[in-house]
């Protein structure tokens, strides 16, 4: 993971909080914050080290955050409809070096198909 210390500040209205000893969330102090259905969520999941997923509503990303963490699928497509969270999940994939295992999309769901997401 990267030292969150060396990363661009946060904007005024966003917090850092520590999740786990695996990964650090920047999440907005109003609105949109994860909870303990993140986290049943994706115990729920069963691990496929090389499955690719799709988290459709992805808010700050805590979800694919959390199966890239414990090794649960190999990709994870992080698609959001509201461009300020879109952000929040790139900066946030960035911040725990999850480059290239979660991949951000600004999309409204009606409109991805398989090659959206590269299948």
């Amino acid at each position: 993971m990267k030292n969150a210390f060396s990363f661009p500040a946060l904007r005024e209205d966003e917090r850092l909080d520590r999740v786990n000893r695996g990964i650090t969330l920047i999440q907005k102090k109003q609105g949109l914050t994860f909870g303990t259905d993140a986290y049943l969520l994706s115990a729920f999941v069963r691990a496929n080290p090389n499955a690719r997923a799709v988290d459709l509503g992805s808010g700050t990303g805590i979800i694919p955050l959390l199966l890239c963490n414990a090794n649960k699928a190999r990709q994870v497509f992080a698609v959001e409809v509201q461009p300020s969270f879109a952000d929040l999940i790139d900066r946030n994939l960035r911040l725990n070096g999850m480059e290239g295992r979660i991949i951000p999309l600004c999309a409204d769901v009606r409109q991805i198909t398989s090659a959206s997401v590269g299948g």
